[in-house]
């Protein structure tokens, strides 16, 4: 059975992290087989929201974004999305990034 970290914080009065719960768990008989970070799997995700939006100059199908994070880190990025506007938030997949449930890289 798969179930999230905020479902059993719900059930349960600890402030231990997940790890300690799923070790927890485990000593007392119910065994975790696998334990997903989120943290680690979208590590190289960013939130953004784009600044500008031009047409790329030597294709039809492209634009180019400046695109700021949370952090306030700006990227200038080639965009194949049809809607990418001023103002759009968006996710970013930076260099190296997996993209779950899919063998994209």
């Amino acid at each position: 059975m798969r179930f999230t970290f905020n479902w059993l914080k719900t059930y349960l009065s600890t402030n231990l992290n997940a790890i300690q719960i799923a070790e927890k768990l485990t000593e007392i008989g119910l065994e975790v087989e696998v334990f997903d970070d989120p943290e680690k799997i979208f590590t190289n995700f960013k939130l953004v929201q784009i600044k500008t939006a031009e047409k790329h100059p030597n294709a039809d199908k492209l634009q180019i974004c400046q695109v700021v994070d949370s952090e306030g880190k700006e990227y200038r990025i080639v965009c194949g999305a049809a809607n990418a506007r001023k103002d759009l938030k968006s996710v970013l997949a930076l260099p190296g990034a997996f993209i779950p449930g899919s063998n994209t890289i």
